[in-house]
C-alpha cells in the first residue's frame, strides 16, 4: 500500500496547497494504521515519524512549483550578511558607550551662518584692496600690453585647488575681438595686490577684472581655451556687477527690405548679444518689425508673444531661433512695433523695483501712417511713464530719420503728469561691425547704483577650470564718475557651504540657503554643490522645493533678513539609490525650521531639524597601533605580503581605511590639498597614540576608526567560510570606510554619495540586495548585499534607533544564480523560469543576465518592463507594481520610476500560475521578490523595447500605455514665469548623486606579477556551483568563436569571463566533471525517490516482524483513531503547517496609501509595506490566499 502511494505521488504533480495537505493527511492515516500493529509505543511513535519524514521528502521532490518558499532564500542571504560579521559587529557597537544630548537648534544654525559669513567677509576684504588699487592706478594704465596673453602657451603647473594649470607669479590678459574701445592694460601694482590677497587668504580662487573695453585681467595666470569667443562683459559676474538692478527689456529690430545684407545680420547679432547681457533677474521680449510687428511663438508656449519672459537658457534659445529665422521684406512702421512693445509691459506683472527699457534698432525712415510719438505717449502714460527708450541708428541714417530717433529717445510730446519722463539715449552706429557691442552696452546708459558691498552671483559654471559651480563676489570700478568695469573674486559653491554639506546633526536634518528674491542658492533637491558636472540651475524659486503648507511664514521672514524658529510638518526626501532608476523615498516628519540671516549678504540660512533631534557621540576609545592602515599605499608602508585581488593592488594582512572629506575639520582644505607622507604619518601616529596633536581630523572620525577595528578581525576569521565574497566594506556615519582586502580608494571618494549607501538607508533594517553591476575593480558583474548597523537611544522621546554604519559585501552574479538554483529545484526544471526582482523592478536574477554576453559587457541594469513585459503588466494591473512620479527641477519634467509592493491584501504573494503563468513571493527581510514563471506562457512581450531600455530615463518620453519604460512626462511649465503652472500635486525629485573629480591612478604595472590574494584552486572545482563558490573563479562553457565545449570546466575569471574561454586551450585542467550542476541535480531527482522506496520497504519488513511479535503477546485490538491516540499523549496533531504569517507594523513616519485625485497614482512614495513581513510558505493555492 505504501509503495503504491509513493509511486502515485511520484507520477503526479500537485499544483495547489490543498493537494499537499491531502498528501500529508493521507500519510498520517496510513501511518496510524501501521501504528496499531506495533509492539512497543516508543518504537511505534519513532517508526511513524521516520515513515512520515521520508514520505513527505519523497513527495516534495515533485512538488516543484508549489514550494516557492521565500524564507529559503531569505535565510541564505542572512547567512551571507552574517558571514561578513553583521551580528558580531552589531553586538560590538552595542557594547560601546555613547554620550547623548539634545541638539541646540539656534546655536547650530547661528554657528553655520557665521561660518558662511566669515568666508564672504574674506572675499569682501580682498575685493576692497583690489578695487582701491585699480581705481588709484587706472590713470597709469598703459595702451601697450606688457602682461602675458591668456591665449598664449606658457609654463604652468597643476594646482589641485584650482584644478587647472596656473602660474601664481603672473597675471594674464585677454581682449575681446568685438571691442571697439580704447584698450588700457594694468600696471605691476595690480599684480602685486592680487598676490598679496592670495598670500593673506590662500582659500581665494580666481581674482579678475573685467573692463568696459572688453579687457580681462586674470590671476593667477592660466591658459584660456577658445580665447576668441571670450568676452568678459557677457559673463554672469560682469552682468551682476555692472547692472545689479532687475530689468525688463524689449528689443525692437527693423527687418524691413532696407535691412538686407550685412545690416540685418548685424542687427540679429546685436539682439542676440543683448540676450547674453541679461541676468536671471531680468525679463525680456523681442519684436521684429516691418509694416507689421512680429513676435515669437513656440509649439508649447504662447507666452513669448505677449508677455515678458524670464531670462533662462530656454528663453534665450527660443528667442534666438525667432531672431535668426526672420528675413528682410516690406516697409517700416514704427508705430506697430511700439504698440507691440508696450503690450509686453502691459501683459506682464508690474514691478516698481525693475528698470523697464525699450531698445529700438533701425536704419531708416518711418513709412507708417501712424504717429509713433503719439503711440509712445498714450501707451507709456498708462504705465506711469516707467519705460525708457534707447534708439540706435544703423549706417548712414538720414537727418530726418535721426531727428525722429532722438525725439523717440527723449519721448517728445509725452506728459509728465502721468509720471516722470525717463530720458533715453540715441546712439548712431555708422559702422555696423560694432553694432553688437553698442547695443550690448545699453545698461551703461542707466545710472546704476554703485555697490558699496559686494554683489553676489547665483551659482554658475566656472569657465576656467573643472571646479563645478562657483559664486562670484563683485564690486563696481569707477574712474571719477565714469563706470570702467568690475572687479571680482570667486569661491567654489562646495567650499562656501561646506558646513551645510557635511552637517552631522542626524540623518534627516537638512539645510537650504536663499536670497531676498526667493532664489535658492542651496537645497538638497538642487544639484549637489560638490558635483563637478553640475550645470547652472534656473528653476530656483524656493517654493519649488519647500512645499509644506506652513512654510510661507518662514520664507517671508527670511526674505526680510530676520531670524526665527517654527515647527512644521514637512516631507523629507532621500534618494533610494540611483535617482533616475530607483527614484526617491519620502517621509513625513515633524520638524523645526530654524533660520538666520547671513550678515553682509542678501542670503539667509535655514536648517530643518527633526523635532526632538538627538546628538549622539561615541565616547573616546583607547588608541590602537593596529587599527589604522591608510589606503594610500604610495604614502605609507603596507605590510607584506601584497597581492592581487582582481585588478587591484591589495593586501590581506589588514583592511585599508579611507577618510572621506566629512571626517576632517575642514573638508574643503582636505579636497584641495595634495596628501603627503607627512600627513599620513601624523594620522597614523594620532590613531596609535604616539602623538596627541590633531592634524585636522574630527574626534568622531578617530573614534570611528578605532570602533571598526573589530570588523577586520571578523573578516579575517570568516574568510575561509565565505570564499565566494569578492569585497567587504564597512562605512560609518563619521566618514570612515574600511575595505577588505585592503586597497586604495580615489582621493575624492565619498561613500555617502554612492547609490549603495543611499539604497541601504532608504531600506533600513533589511538585507538590501542590488541589481548586478560592473565592478570597477575587475571582478566582473557583482551583486551587493548591505545592511545598516544601529544603536538605540536611551531617550524614548527621540528617534529610537540611529544608524551608525553600513556593512556591505559583494559577490559574483553567477554565484547568486547558482546558489538560488541549488536552493530551489524548480529553477532546474525546464518547465519554469526563476527570476528575482528588487523593489524598484530591476532584475537581480534572470537567465538573460547569465546568458547574455552583451549584458555582461554593458554597464546597465535590466528592468522587468523590458525583459518580462507580460508579468510587469500583470503586476501593474494588480497594483503590486506602480509608477512613482517626481518633479525634476533640472529638466522641468515629471520623472517616473517603479515601486514593487505587496500590500496587506497580498501579504504572502500572488499565485497567478493557472491564469497568467507566474507566481510572485516576497523574500523576507529583503528588498527582493521571487517570481516563478511557466515556460508554457512564455510569449514574448515587452513593455519597454531594447532600444529604449538602453537609454537614460530622462530622455525617454512616456507613452499612454499602462506598462511602460522608465521614462518622463512633460509637465505644465510656464517659461515666461520660469515656474510650474501647478505644483500642488507634484513632489520634487531629489538631486542626482554628484560626480566628484579625483586624480586617477593606474595599478596595472604593480599587479602584473603579484600572486592572488586568495589562491583557491579554480581548476579543480568539479561543477559550476563549486566553481562560483570561490570569488575569482568562472565556469567555462564555450569558446571565443561561440562553440559549446563538450566538457565544461572551472578556471580563473580572467581566463573565462561570462562562460567564454579566452585562451586557445579550452579544456579541463584538473579532471573537472563533464556535466554542470544541472545534470547533478537531475541525477539526484531520479535516485533519491528510488532510495526512499527501498528504505520504506525495509521499514515495512520490520513492521511485519513487530506485528507478528505483538500478535503473540498482546491480542487486544483497537479501532483506527490516530487523533484520539495523539490527544491521550497531549500532543499536537501532526498536520503539515500550511502557513504562518507574522505582520510587522510599518513605521508610522512612512505615510499611508493616498490616491492622487488626478491620475490615481500613490503619493507619497511609501505605502505601509514594501517587503517587511515574516512569511513561511509551502505549496500555495491558485487564489493566492
Amino acid at each position: 500500500m505504501l509503495i503504491i502511494f509513493i509511486v502515485s505521488i511520484q507520477q503526479e504533480e500537485p499544483d495547489t496547497r490543498d493537494s499537499k495537505i491531502i498528501y500529508s493527511n493521507s500519510l498520517d492515516l496510513i501511518l496510524a494504521f501501521y501504528l496499531e500493529y506495533t509492539v512497543c509505543d516508543t518504537v511505534s511513535q519513532f517508526s511513524m515519524n521516520i515513515f512520515r519524514a521520508f514520505l513527505l521528502f519523497c513527495c516534495s521532490l515533485n512538488c516543484t512549483r508549489a514550494e516557492i518558499n521565500g524564507n529559503v532564500l531569505a535565510d541564505e542571504l542572512t547567512r551571507v550578511i552574517e558571514d561578513v560579521g553583521y551580528t558580531q559587529m552589531q553586538k560590538h557597537l552595542n557594547r560601546l558607550q555613547y554620550t547623548e544630548s539634545m541638539v541646540d537648534y539656534p546655536s547650530v544654525t547661528r554657528k553655520t551662518a557665521d561660518s558662511i559669513q566669515y568666508k564672504f567677509q574674506e572675499m569682501e576684504q580682498a575685493l576692497g584692496n583690489l578695487k582701491t588699487t585699480i581705481e588709484e592706478e587706472y590713470k597709469l594704465f598703459s595702451s601697450q600690453m606688457t602682461s602675458r596673453d591668456c591665449c598664449d602657451q606658457a609654463e604652468y603647473s597643476y594646482d589641485s585647488r584650482f584644478r587647472s594649470k596656473v602660474d601664481f607669479e603672473n597675471i594674464c590678459v585677454t581682449t575681446s575681438l568685438l571691442s571697439s574701445r580704447q584698450k588700457k592694460y594694468p600696471t605691476d601694482k595690480v599684480l602685486q595686490a592680487m598676490k598679496t590677497n592670495h598670500r593673506n587668504n590662500p582659500s581665494l580662487l580666481w581674482q579678475y577684472v573685467g573692463l568696459e573695453s572688453g579687457v580681462l585681467i586674470n590671476y593667477p595666470a592660466t591658459k584660456l581655451s577658445d580665447c576668441n569667443a571670450y568676452d568678459p562683459r557677457y559673463r554672469p559676474f560682469y552682468k551682476t556687477g555692472a547692472s545689479p538692478v532687475p530689468k525688463d527689456v524689449v528689443v525692437l529690430v527693423d527687418a524691413s527690405k532696407s535691412m538686407t545684407g550685412n545690416y540685418l545680420q548685424k542687427a540679429k547679432d546685436a539682439a542676440n548679444t543683448v540676450l547674453e547681457t541679461l541676468n536671471s533677474n531680468d525679463r525680456v521680449g523681442i519684436v521684429m518689425f516691418n509694416d507689421y510687428a512680429y513676435v515669437p511663438t513656440s509649439s508649447d508656449q504662447s507666452c513669448y508673444g505677449n508677455r515678458l519672459a524670464a531670462v533662462t537658457r530656454k528663453t534665450k534659445s527660443v528667442l534666438k531661433s525667432f531672431i535668426n529665422t526672420k528675413t528682410a521684406e516690406r516697409n517700416t512702421n514704427y508705430a506697430n512695433a511700439f504698440t507691440k512693445a508696450f503690450d509686453y509691459f502691459k501683459n506682464s506683472s508690474p514691478s516698481s523695483d525693475r528698470d523697464q527699457i525699450i531698445l529700438f534698432l533701425t536704419d531708416g525712415q518711418n513709412a507708417g501712417p501712424e504717429d509713433s510719438l503719439k503711440v509712445i505717449h498714450d501707451r507709456n502714460s498708462q504705465l506711469g511713464n516707467r519705460v525708457v527708450i534707447h534708439t540706435f541708428g544703423i549706417g548712414d541714417v538720414s537727418t530726418s530719420a535721426e531727428s525722429l530717433l532722438r525725439k523717440i529717445s527723449e519721448q517728445i510730446g509725452s506728459n509728465s503728469t502721468y509720471g516722470e519722463i525717463k530720458i533715453g539715449r540715441y546712439q548712431p552706429v555708422p559702422d555696423v561691425t560694432y553694432l553688437p557691442e553698442a547695443l550690448g552696452s545699453f545698461y551703461t546708459y542707466t545710472n546704476n547704483p554703485v555697490a558699496v558691498k559686494p554683489l553676489f552671483t547665483l551659482p554658475y559654471t566656472d569657465y576656467f577650470s573643472n571646479n563645478g559651480l562657483i559664486i562670484s563676489a563683485c564690486l563696481t570700478l569707477m574712474f571719477g564718475s565714469e563706470f570702467i568695469g568690475v572687479v571680482c573674486t570667486d569661491i567654489k559653491l562646495s567650499e562656501l557651504v561646506t558646513d551645510t554639506s557635511y552637517l552631522q546633526e542626524g540623518e534627516m536634518t537638512y539645510s537650504f540657503i536663499m536670497d531676498g528674491f526667493e532664489r535658492t542658492l542651496v537645497h538638497p533637491l538642487l544639484p549637489d554643490p560638490r558635483d563637478n558636472s553640475a550645470e547652472e540651475y534656473e528653476v530656483n524659486n524656493i517654493y519649488n522645493f519647500e512645499t509644506a503648507s506652513d512654510v510661507r511664514t518662514v520664507i517671508e521672514s527670511m526674505k526680510l533678513g530676520n531670524a526665527g524658529s517654527k515647527e512644521i510638518n514637512t516631507t523629507f526626501t532621500q534618494v533610494r539609490g540611483n535617482l533616475l532608476m530607483e527614484g526617491d523615498k519620502r517621509t513625513i516628519i515633524h520638524a523645526v525650521y530654524q533660520w538666520e540671516p547671513i550678515m553682509g549678504s542678501n542670503f539667509s540660512l535655514c536648517i530643518v531639524f527633526p523635532n526632538q533631534s538627538l546628538k549622539r557621540n561615541l565616547n573616546d576609545l583607547p588608541a590602537s597601533s593596529t587599527a589604522f592602515m591608510y589606503h594610500r599605499w604610495d604614502l605609507t608602508n603596507w605590510p607584506s605580503p601584497v597581492c592581487r585581488q582582481f585588478a587591484r593592488y591589495a593586501t590581506t594582512e589588514h583592511s585599508s581605511v579611507k577618510l572621506t572629506p566629512e571626517a576632517f575639520v575642514d573638508p574643503g582644505e582636505y579636497l584641495d590639498t595634495e596628501e603627503t607622507k607627512s600627513d599620513v604619518r601624523k594620522m597614523e601616529d594620532l590613531v596609535s597614540g604616539v602623538i596627541t596633536t590633531n592634524p585636522g581630523i574630527k574626534r568622531s572620525a578617530i573614534n570611528g576608526v578605532l570602533a571598526t577595528e573589530e570588523i577586520e578581525k571578523i573578516w579575517k576569521n570568516n574568510q575561509k567560510e565565505a570564499t565566494f565574497i569578492v569585497w567587504r566594506y564597512l562605512a560609518t556615519q563619521e566618514g570612515v570606510i574600511r575595505v577588505y582586502p585592503g586597497v586604495r580608494l580615489p582621493d575624492a571618494y565619498d561613500f555617502k554619495l554612492r547609490p549603495w549607501y543611499r539604497r541601504t538607508l532608504a531600506n533600513r533594517n533589511m538585507n538590501v540586495i542590488s541589481a548586478p553591476y560592473n565592478d570597477y575593480w575587475g571582478a566582473g558583474k557583482v551583486i551587493s548585499i548591505s545592511r545598516n548597523l544601529n544603536t538605540k537611544s536611551s531617550r524614548s522621546s527621540s528617534q529610537n534607533e540611529v544608524t551608525e554604519a553600513v556593512l556591505v559585501s559583494d559577490f559574483s552574479m553567477f554565484y547568486f544564480h547558482q546558489m538560488v538554483k541549488k536552493k530551489y529545484p524548480q529553477c532546474n526544471d525546464k518547465k519554469y523560469i526563476c527570476m528575482i526582482i528588487d523593489n524598484s523592478g530591476f532584475l537581480v536574477m534572470h537567465p538573460f543576465l547569465i546568458e547574455s554576453q552583451e549584458f555582461y559587457s554593458e554597464d546597465r541594469q535590466i528592468h522587468i518592463t523590458n525583459m518580462e513585459g507580460r508579468i510587469a503588466r500583470s503586476l501593474m494591473t494588480r497594483n503590486v507594481m506602480f509608477r512613482q512620479p517626481c518633479l525634476s527641477v533640472e529638466n522641468e519634467r515629471e520623472q517616473m520610476t517603479y515601486r514593487v509592493i505587496l500590500t496587506y491584501l497580498h501579504i504572502n504573494g500572488i499565485d497567478a500560475m493557472a491564469t497568467e503563468g507566474y507566481e510572485i513571493r516576497p523574500i523576507r527581510d529583503t528588498n527582493l521578490f521571487f517570481i516563478l514563471k511557466s515556460k508554457s506562457n512564455d510569449e514574448a512581450y515587452q513593455c519597454c523595447s531594447d532600444e529604449k531600455s538602453k537609454k537614460s530615463p530622462n530622455v525617454v518620453q512616456c507613452t499612454s500605455e499602462v506598462c511602460d519604460c522608465l521614462c518622463y512626462k512633460q509637465v505644465n511649465f510656464n517659461d515666461c514665469e520660469n515656474a510650474y503652472t501647478i505644483i500642488d500635486n507634484h513632489l520634487p525629485c531629489s538631486a542626482k548623486l554628484p560626480e566628484l573629480t579625483s586624480v586617477d591612478f593606474n595599478e596595472d604595472r604593480m599587479t602584473k606579477n603579484l600572486p592572488l590574494c586568495f589562491p583557491y584552486d579554480c581548476n579543480c572545482r568539479k561543477n559550476e556551483l563549486d566553481c562560483y563558490n570561490v570569488s575569482g573563479c568562472s565556469w567555462c562553457t564555450e569558446t571565443m568563436t561561440g562553440d559549446i565545449l563538450e566538457n565544461g570546466f572551472c578556471a580563473l575569471q580572467e581566463t573565462c569571463p561570462a562562460h567564454v574561454c579566452q585562451t586557445d586551450d579550452c579544456s579541463p585542467k584538473c579532471g573537472a566533471s563533464k556535466d554542470s550542476q544541472e545534470k547533478d541535480d537531475s541525477i539526484v531527482i531520479i535516485v533519491v525517490p528510488i532510495v526512499c522506496v527501498l528504505i520504506v520497504f525495509l521499514l515495512i519488513v520490520s513492521v511485519i516482524i513487530l506485528y507478528r511479535c505483538r500478535q503473540g503477546n498482546n491480542p487486544k485490538q483497537t479501532y483506527l483513531d490516530p487523533v484520539g491516540d495523539l490527544e491521550k499523549e497531549d500532543a499536537a496533531p501532526h498536520y503539515h503547517e500550511v502557513g504562518y504569517v507574522h505582520t510587522i507594523t510599518p513605521d508610522s513616519t512612512e505615510g499611508d496609501f493616498q490616491l492622487n485625485k488626478y491620475d490615481g497614482r500613490r503619493l507619497p512614495a511609501h505605502p505601509p509595506v514594501e517587503n517587511s513581513t515574516d512569511l513561511y510558505l509551502t505549496c500555495s493555492s491558485s487564489n493566492g490566499s
